[in-house]
Order: C-alpha cells, then sequence, then structure tokens
C-alpha cells in the first residue's frame, strides 16, 4: 500500500514538473475574443500588449496565441515597401495560407482607419497596402481558421510626443493649417559678386613718363580730381614749350599787322606788305591753336604753375582705390593703368543660365540674391540677360544690381540667385520653418489631441517661405510651423522606436 502510494506522488510530482515546463516555454496568450467578443476585454488586451514586450515568433514578429491556434504578425519591408505578413501554427506545424484569413484594421491619429485585406503568398498571408511611416498606430486583427473567429490587437508609438498647451505656448510654438498656397516658381542658379563695371576707372597717363610723386595706395577713398601722382614728361615740356613760343609769335604777328594795315590805309606802305602781314597773322594764329587744341586733348592744363615738365594724374571719379600699378621713379606710358578705381556703392550679382532655363527668364524679374555663409541677402531684379550664348558653357549672363552702401558683397563672394519665374496655386502647402529632418524623413509634426506626432511628407516646389505637399498631410490638418525643433527634441529623448 505504501509502495503505491509512493509512486502516485512521483507521477504526481514528475506531471508537475512537465507542465511547469511547458508553461514556461508557451508564447505570451492574448485572452480569447469571439467574432461579436467583449470590446473593452479587447482594448484592454492592446494595452497590456503594448506596456509589455510583446511575444515573439520564429520570424521575429509579435506572437498571438488562442488554443492551438498561434498567429505572427510582421512588417517586412526588406526592398521592398513595408507590408503586413502574417505566419500560422497550430500545434507547433505551420499552416498553409490557404487553410486561415487575417483582416487588419489600423487606427492612426487624426486619419480614418484603414482596413487592410491580404492573400496567400508562400507560406504566409501578404498584407494589399503599404504600411506608410510612421508605424505609430492601434492595429486590431481579426483571423478566422477552421470556422472559427480570433481578435487580437495591440499599439505602438513612433514619432510621436505628448504636449499640452502650457508647454506649447513656453516653446513659443506656432500652430498652423495645412491648406492652399500661392508658391512662386523659383530658379535656382549658382552666382557670384562682381564689380559694378559701368562705374569701374582705369587711370592712365597721356604722355611717357616717370613718375616723381604718388599720393594715393589701394584702398584709399578718392573724390573726383584728387591728385593721385604727380608724372615728369619731356614730352609735356615741348608741348607747353611750342605752345608758349606760338603764342609769342602771335603776339608779334598781331602787332605787325596792325602798323601795316594802318601804313595801308595812309597810303605810306604798299597793299603788298600788309597782305603779307595778314598772312603771317594767321598762320601764327593757326599754330597756336594747334598747340592748344594739343594739350587740351591730353586732359592737362595748358600752362604750368611750375615746373613745365610734371602733370598730375587726377581721379576721374569718386570711388575706392583697387589697384596701383605705380611706384615713385617708375615709367608710365599711355598704353598702361597705373590706378583703377571702382565705385564700389553698387555691385553686380551674375549667373549663368543654361539653354534649356533661357525660355524661363526675362527682364525685370524679381531675384533674391543670398550668400550661404555670410548671413546676406538682399532682392532685386534681373537688369539685364546676355543675347549670346556661351561658346563654351552654351549658357546665357544674367545680372542683378545690388546697392551696398557698407560694402558688405564684397566682389568674389559665391552666391545663390533665386529668380521668380512664375508663380502658381498648390492644394497643400506647409510653412518652410515647420520642416525638420527625423531619420531620413522631411516631416513636420502634426497635432492630433494631446500628442504631436511625426508626418513624413512628399515634397514639392518651395519658394523659401511655403513648401508644397505632395504626399503626407491633408489639407486642414494642424502642425507645429515655428520652433518645431523643440519636438523633435522631446521625441529624441523619449527614444522613440521602430517596432516591427
Amino acid at each position: 500500500m505504501k509502495l503505491k502510494q509512493s509512486l502516485l506522488i512521483l507521477v504526481v510530482v514528475i506531471l508537475g514538473l512537465i507542465a511547469g515546463a511547458f508553461i514556461l516555454h508557451v508564447p505570451e496568450r492574448a485572452t480569447p475574443t469571439e467574432e461579436h467578443g467583449d470590446a473593452e476585454h479587447k482594448e484592454s488586451s492592446a494595452r497590456d500588449d503594448h506596456d509589455a514586450a510583446p511575444a515573439r515568433g520564429p520570424h521575429g514578429g509579435r506572437a498571438f496565441v488562442e488554443g492551438d491556434f498561434v498567429l505572427e504578425s510582421t512588417i517586412y519591408e526588406a526592398g521592398i515597401p513595408p507590408e503586413f505578413r502574417f505566419y500560422a501554427t497550430s500545434a507547433g506545424q505551420p499552416l498553409p495560407p490557404s487553410e486561415f484569413t487575417v483582416e487588419v484594421t489600423l487606427k492612426r491619429l487624426g486619419q480614418s482607419p484603414q482596413i487592410i485585406s491580404f492573400e496567400a503568398a508562400e507560406d504566409y498571408r501578404r498584407g494589399l497596402a503599404e504600411i506608410v511611416e510612421p508605424h505609430s498606430f492601434e492595429v486590431a486583427i481579426r483571423a478566422t481558421w477552421r470556422g472559427k473567429s480570433y481578435a487580437f490587437g495591440y499599439a505602438q508609438e513612433e514619432g510621436r510626443v505628448r504636449m499640452g498647451q502650457e508647454e506649447i505656448q513656453r516653446a513659443s510654438i506656432e500652430l498652423l493649417t495645412a491648406g492652399p498656397r500661392r508658391i512662386a516658381d523659383t530658379l535656382h542658379l549658382p552666382g557670384e559678386i562682381h564689380l559694378n563695371r559701368d562705374r569701374l576707372v582705369h587711370v592712365v597717363s597721356p604722355l611717357d613718363g616717370i613718375a616723381v610723386s604718388v599720393l594715393a595706395n589701394a584702398g584709399d577713398r578718392v573724390r573726383r580730381d584728387q591728385i593721385l601722382a604727380i608724372v615728369s614728361s619731356q614730352s609735356l615740356a615741348l608741348l607747353r614749350n611750342r605752345y608758349t613760343a606760338a603764342e609769342a609769335r602771335l603776339a608779334l604777328a598781331r602787332q605787325v599787322a596792325k602798323r601795316e594795315a594802318d601804313l595801308w590805309h595812309e597810303g605810306i606802305s604798299p597793299e603788298q606788305d600788309y597782305q603779307k602781314a595778314a598772312h603771317d597773322l594767321r598762320a601764327a594764329e593757326i599754330e597756336t591753336s594747334s598747340a592748344r587744341q594739343q594739350l587740351a586733348a591730353l586732359g592737362l592744363p595748358i600752362q604750368s604753375t611750375g615746373n613745365p615738365a610734371q602733370f598730375a594724374l587726377r581721379a576721374l571719379s569718386d570711388g575706392t582705390v583697387i589697384a596701383k600699378h605705380l611706384a615713385v621713379g617708375e615709367g608710365v606710358t599711355p598704353q598702361s593703368p597705373v590706378f583703377s578705381l571702382a565705385d564700389l556703392s553698387t555691385v553686380w550679382a551674375e549667373a549663368k543660365v543654361g539653354a534649356r532655363d533661357i525660355g524661363r527668364v526675362a527682364a525685370d524679374q524679381v531675384t533674391r540674391v543670398h550668400a550661404p555663409n555670410q548671413d546676406l541677402a538682399a532682392e532685386g531684379k534681373l537688369s539685364y540677360i546676355s543675347a549670346l550664348l556661351g561658346e563654351a558653357d552654351r549658357a546665357v549672363t544674367v545680372r542683378v544690381v545690388l546697392a551696398d552702401p557698407e560694402q558688405r558683397w564684397r566682389p568674389g563672394l559665391p552666391v545663390t540667385l533665386e529668380i521668380e519665374t512664375g508663380a502658381r496655386e498648390v492644394p497643400v502647402a506647409v510653412a518652410h520653418s515647420g520642416l525638420q529632418t527625423l531619420r531620413d524623413w522631411q516631416v513636420v509634426f502634426g497635432r492630433y489631441g494631446e500628442y504631436f506626432e511625426a508626418r513624413p511628407l512628399t515634397l514639392g516646389a518651395s519658394d523659401g517661405t511655403w513648401v508644397e505637399v505632395l504626399a503626407g498631410l491633408q489639407a486642414g490638418e494642424q502642425y507645429a510651423g515655428t520652433n518645431s525643433y523643440v519636438i523633435k527634441a522631446d521625441i529624441g529623448k523619449a527614444g522613440a522606436s521602430h517596432d516591427h
């Protein structure tokens, strides 16, 4: 009798150990619910599944168990757009996808529920809809197997943060609404700042000579007629001496002509002497006039106030000396500029327009010019479009004249020209200030109740202020239009997952 009792106790212990081992190795089970089961129970199940680490199946997905039926949910995205895939097993044996069915309902913030149907494929059932990012949603799963219905659910969050009204005000976040906008069609061109060559002056010496004094240096600002250098020229001395001699001969010729005219009228001197004196006077006048014109053509004073061989090189306009090629004792010639003066109060912003875009540009189009690394921006109109294509680049040059009284736009500075070539209405646009980069997405953070959630966007045209939205956000949805980096930082702190 005692032996039988001992054997019975041993059998009970062994069965208990086997049952304990089985329990420890069984995946987390979702409480069974029939097709018309308790909705409150399903919601509780979804919360539990979200808060606790989900059980995993052999394909790395979430495992849901009811009785002998195990359903594994995965989102597959290796080389293809993300899609749901479901695998099923019973008693550890895979079920052919034709033996069970699945339907999924996704609920996202601010969107209508999305119902996804499935088809059989290899050893799984494949969802017939792309699962767009972010993968932040509540998932309701309905499955059937052998005439029985199953309901499972879970929720996951990604790119989402809760923020109350006080926090929004404290962060100075402005809520905007996506909707139709008029967006300028803009041509972006790399360019460069140049001197205004219409206000560039080269100072040259009118005669060969030697510099005896240099009074201006590169970088000096000078006024019109200011003396830049003093030059000594033997040619000038000869010209001035010739003029002085011609004037003396002219004065003498005038005296002789007057005397001969008086004598001829009194009948004392013959007419022949009178005519010769008049001819000599005319020749002296021509010689003097020629000498004067030669000096005037050189732009030099006819009379010198000191050394007749010296003259001053003067500034021909107000400006800044940007180049000097002269030193004391150095020779000068009429063929070589010795000073270059530029009026830097205006500059040219120039760029090249390729042949395919030539038809988009026209005179007086509004153009924004900005230097990306200098925090400089200005606006003007196209003042010049070259008439000929460049032989090497097959492009035309376009130009904007910029006022630069503070001389911040330095010649040689690389810039970008944004030319407005037109404008059009788009159905959905967002403020450029609301855009952020999250993972490899361009996003805005939509506002849904107490939550901000990332909305990856497909973007179109932009005019620098507004950006066209081709996909990812609907008209009427609210989003963070300013200081959205605060939301991005909070999402980073929360460590939003990408759980599949």
